[in-house]
């Protein structure tokens, strides 16, 4: 990894980076992509390409009703309210 290359790189990220952060990300993505070379000798042929790790699939809890605040509790905060609601400024004019 070159300076050059960390520029293009950020330039295309449109990314700015001073000269010391340029030198500083030069040794830094060398070690990351060293770190990548490294993977690449482990042969994962009889591995199966999986997209997450975990198979938990559509895990839902049940749906129950449990009690809540009151609606004089639950508008009691807000800045404006009326007949027990949230008042907020119209959207549409």
């Amino acid at each position: 990894m070159d300076e050059h290359t960390v520029r293009h790189v950020a330039k295309l990220a449109r990314l700015e980076f001073s000269d010391e952060e340029i030198k500083r990300m030069v040794g830094e993505l060398s070690k990351i992509t060293g770190h990548i070379a490294e993977l690449a000798k482990f042969n994962v042929a009889h591995v199966p390409p999986t997209v997450h790790p975990f198979f938990d699939a559509n895990v839902w809890r049940d749906d129950v009703i449990v009690p809540s605040f009151p609606r004089d509790v639950a508008v009691s905060n807000a800045p404006d309210k009326e007949e027990g609601f949230f008042k907020v400024p119209p959207v549409i004019e």
